[in-house]
């Protein structure tokens, strides 16, 4: 998704805070997504290169950074370019450094999406087992006939019909990025292995990156198969 004008303006509007309650064994949040005060992102676009299937992919990694006091994560985001709302599937890992963290959860995954006219919706998904030691996960995005998907590690987390996402021919990007939510925090995330194909059992095509942005004092640095996010979450009109 590009960063300029309206698409940075959606992204920042779709990015999710933290204010939560349980239920039925995962944190489900509420968020207010309008205030991109409190947040700093880094991360690439891609154009998906069909429009009548497509599977995107990437191992997401998110290092402990033991001095950060608030959420700080990585995700990989699926968004349709033309529906009304920009509806969404989105899956990643989160982590929470502060005192008031949930308990015991160091390393958690989480899915989100937005129908069509509808709020967004945030679950955090059970914690990794051993407190999230093992930093590296696979994620992929589906689309497939009439459904949308995301998988974990080679599970299904996420399975629901396009039709309440996106239009059968509407064009798609795909986006990797980290955030952090609070100043003076780290920046950490590496995205690696990025794979995009028109299906999830088809070969893989070649992609092209539309887009990299940053800001904020944080960004995206690129070596060899891997993307890393770097940079400290610094106040508007500070170095």
């Amino acid at each position: 998704m590009p960063l300029f004008d309206r698409e940075q303006t959606t992204l920042n509007r779709m990015l999710l805070a933290a204010v939560a309650f349980i239920a039925i064994g995962a944190l489900v949040v509420s968020c207010d997504l309008s205030n991109d005060e409190e947040r700093a992102t880094t991360g690439l676009s891609i154009p998906m290169p069909t429009r009548d299937g497509y599977s995107a992919s990437a191992y997401l990694d998110l290092p402990r950074v033991t001095s950060n006091r608030g959420w700080y994560g990585v995700w990989v985001m699926l968004l349709g370019q033309n529906s009304e709302g920009v509806p969404f599937i989105q899956a990643g890992l989160m982590r929470q450094e502060a005192e008031k963290a949930v308990p015991g959860v160091a390393l958690a995954p989480f899915i989100a999406f937005r129908r069509r006219g509808q709020a967004i919706t945030y679950v955090q998904l059970p914690p990794f087992k051993g407190n999230g030691k093992r930093c590296s996960h696979y994620f992929a995005v589906n689309r497939s006939g009439s459904t949308v998907s995301i998988r974990m590690d080679g599970k299904t987390v996420l399975s629901e019909p396009a039709r309440e996402f996106m239009d059968a021919k509407e064009p798609m990007d795909v986006t990797f990025a980290a955030e952090l939510f609070r100043y003076g925090d780290r920046a950490s995330g590496i995205i690696s292995d990025v794979e995009l194909s028109p299906s999830p059992v088809s070969p893989l095509r070649p992609y092209n990156v539309q887009k990299v942005w940053g800001g904020r004092g944080v960004h995206i640095e690129h070596f060899a198969r891997r993307f890393q996010a770097e940079g400290i979450f610094h106040r508007r009109g500070t170095n």
